[in-house]
């Protein structure tokens, strides 16, 4: 089925701007698809090395404590007096009653430490004696030998300073993981192994309360692909990941650092990943991709819409336009159909005809008229060629009956000889007055075959003029759809660069929210600090009651004397390092307050640029629509020409079929010259005829 011209211009607005419209659609989709997943990895990456600075804080201070322990004088001295609880003579459990003064001294440091930190659970401390010491106490310690549990084994073979185990739980069900240190004597040999345990949950709770969005949570595996904590399944909880049969838990236990989506439970979901270098934990940071790219697909659902309702737009001005242009040609073919019918008179009016199409018309009105006056005049010749012939044909008729009526009747025959010579004198007289009517006849056949193939030479003429035009239209389309897509080009760097300025702005702001965060967050670590420096003032003066307490009680006195002064040195340590972090806290305030401000100057200059680029973008849209209407009106020229080519073509073979008809006129009247030549040379007989017969008489 072939479309007409109508339809495919039609066809033609609508393809292109459907393509347009969609290749438009995608490009933002995938734009705001890649931003939004990058703003989810930077945030998430943030709030995870955020939670990796307060565990690494957590355990770092639980490894000073260890060190410092392990320092004290009255911790190696306790080393060789601590209880046993295996063998015939050991003890069932902690008696404090039975305990050596030292190791009733390192008893209360323990407790000083566990009771006012909740972040541990216990302290202990075992030696190469098989000696035991724990807080807090345990009373069901019977048969327990340290030497041989794999903490100590662990530690004693380890070349760490301070050894970090994996998560467990205790036999009064806390989950913790253990940290532990060797202690040397003086030879350099191990004495024993000191130990402090870490609640878990201290850790746990804090990401448990973390929210990024809607969906987000972090989750946390240990070294060996433990899960320590999932806040959105707690039955996974101290699952190995291999055993929870969910591939996305697997590649969180595989990798390093990096971002990935996966499949949990029935949701698509994108989760970041990185390691902590304190602890070698793996943090996940997890969310629903549905939450992630709702921005997005609510743009491309809203940008879809707006789009079909321009395309809608476009294709009713393409039809109004495809039926402008097309009427003058198919006014032009219905009249030329008309004409090779028969009707001469079925040319149009000229109001209907504007720009080319009036030139078309005046031209196709033209080779009309003279087509209809060569008909004419044939027609005219013809009509005088045949009123001669039948009086030729009445002349031939009346000399044949003269003729009989000589031969019948002898005695008139010179009255016949007579009437017989004006009879011929008359055919002789017609057949001349004929013969010059049919040499006018014929050259008026030639005359109108002559001007019929100059009007066909015409029409190729203007035939090869029309395929021109479309030639040089179908150039110009093409011109025009360069310029189109230089403007398209253009168009859509300025798209880039006010997409780029919008992202700009985007991260800007983001980059703000983060840094308040920031300062939020130091804000709660000045005040975590505040509390640090008031447990350090309130160590330093336990340490000087101690102190005093020791000189009250003199010789007696003198170990616990020195066990104060390492306290009090401890807690000016502390203190000292806590004004260092107030100062450093102070600055990144500061800092963040400075940043803020500038972020919100340059978020005004980027507002700025992007109303400017989006001017710019409007006005490369406005040039694009000014190329595509031309464009379109060029081609919609081109696509006219060859209509117009085509009907000139038709007119042609109209126009062939008059010039066969004026050649078969003109052979008509050399057959019709031919013949009355024949009957002038039988006028000739029939004088020589006469002439023998007056002779006779």
């Amino acid at each position: 089925m072939s479309l007409t011209l109508k339809s495919k211009l039609v066809l033609a607005f609508f393809v292109a701007i459907i393509f347009s419209i969609m290749s438009v659609l995608i490009v933002v989709f995938m734009e705001v698809n890649t931003y939004s997943k990058d703003s989810f990895k930077r945030a998430a990456c943030c709030e995870l090395h955020l939670v990796d600075v307060f565990i690494s804080e957590v355990i770092g201070t639980g490894k000073n404590i260890l060190t410092s322990v392990a320092s004290f004088e009255d911790t190696h001295q306790a080393l060789g007096h601590l209880s046993t609880f295996y063998g015939p003579n050991g003890l069932t459990g902690t008696d404090l009653d039975r305990m050596h003064p030292s190791e009733l001294k390192l008893y209360h440091i323990f407790e000083s430490i566990v009771e006012k930190n909740p972040a541990y659970e216990a302290m202990l401390v075992g030696s190469e004696q098989g000696g035991f010491l724990v807080y807090p106490p345990d009373p069901s310690l019977k048969g327990f030998d340290p030497r041989k549990r794999g903490w100590y084994k662990h530690t004693q073979s380890s070349s760490k300073d301070v050894e970090l185990s994996n998560a467990f739980t205790c036999n009064k069900g806390f989950s913790i993981i253990c940290a532990t240190t060797r202690m040397q004597n003086v030879h350099g040999d191990i004495a024993g192994v000191l130990g402090l345990n870490i609640k878990l949950a201290t850790l746990t709770d804090l990401t448990s309360r973390l929210k990024l969005g809607r969906t987000g949570y972090i989750v946390i595996l240990d070294v060996d692909g433990t899960i320590l904590s999932a806040p959105n399944d707690p039955k996974l909880n101290f699952k190995k990941a291999q055993e929870t049969n969910l591939a996305a838990f697997n590649k969180m236990a595989t990798m390093t650092k990096g971002c990935f989506a996966s499949e949990i439970n029935g949701q698509e979901k994108l989760i970041t990943v990185i390691t902590s270098k304190a602890t070698g934990w793996k943090l996940a940071y997890i969310m629903d991709q549905e939450e992630i790219f709702e921005r997005s697909n609510s743009m491309l659902a809203k940008s879809l819409l707006i789009g079909c309702g321009i395309a809608a737009l476009f294709l009713v001005g393409a039809w109004f336009l495809a039926v402008r242009l097309v009427r003058p040609l198919t006014i032009l073919t219905f009249s030329a159909e008309a004409l090779a019918g028969g009707d001469l008179n079925a040319l149009p009016d000229a109001r209907h005809f504007t720009g080319e199409f009036l030139s078309l018309y005046t031209s196709f009105k033209k080779m009309v008229g003279e087509l209809v006056a060569s008909l004419d005049s044939a027609r005219n010749k013809a009509r005088d060629a045949e009123e001669k012939s039948q009086q030729a044909e009445r002349a031939v008729h009346e000399a044949e009956e003269a003729q009989h009526q000589a031969e019948q009747a002898q005695n008139g025959m010179l009255q016949a000889a007579k009437a017989l010579e004006e009879i011929v004198e008359q055919v002789t007289s017609a057949s001349q007055e004929l013969s010059a009517q049919i040499e006018e006849a014929s050259r008026g056949a030639a005359a109108q075959r002559d001007r019929t193939t100059e009007t066909a030479t015409a029409m190729e003429q203007m035939n090869a003029s029309v395929m021109e035009v479309a030639s040089n239209a179908s150039h110009a389309a093409e011109s025009a759809d360069k310029a189109r897509k230089e403007a398209e080009g253009g168009g859509a760097i300025v798209e880039q660069v006010v997409t780029s300025i919008k992202e700009v702005n985007t991260n800007a702001r983001a980059m703000s929210a983060t840094l308040d965060t920031l300062g939020s967050q130091a804000q709660d670590i000045g005040q975590i600090m505040t509390v640090i420096t008031d447990i350090a003032d309130q160590t330093n003066l336990l340490a000087l009651n101690a102190a005093i307490e020791a000189a009250r009680a003199g010789e007696a006195g003198r170990g616990f004397a020195v066990v104060a002064d390492e306290v009090r040195k401890l807690a000016e340590k502390t203190m000292t390092a806590t004004k260092e972090v107030g100062d450093a806290v102070a600055s990144i305030q500061k800092g963040a307050d400075g940043a803020i401000t500038s972020m919100g100057e340059g978020a005004k200059l980027v507002s700025q640029s992007t109303e400017l680029a989006g001017q710019a973008g409007d006005a490369l849209q406005d040039i694009l629509g000014i190329v595509d209407n031309t464009a379109d009106q060029v081609r919609a020229i081109a696509a006219a020409s060859e209509e117009q080519s085509a009907t000139s073509e038709e007119i042609a073979r109209n126009t062939d079929g008059v010039t066969q008809i004026a050649s078969q006129t003109s052979e008509a009247m050399e057959h019709a010259s031919q013949a009355l030549a024949d009957l002038t040379q039988l006028t000739k007989d029939m004088i020589h005829l006469i002439q023998q017969l007056k002779q006779h008489e």
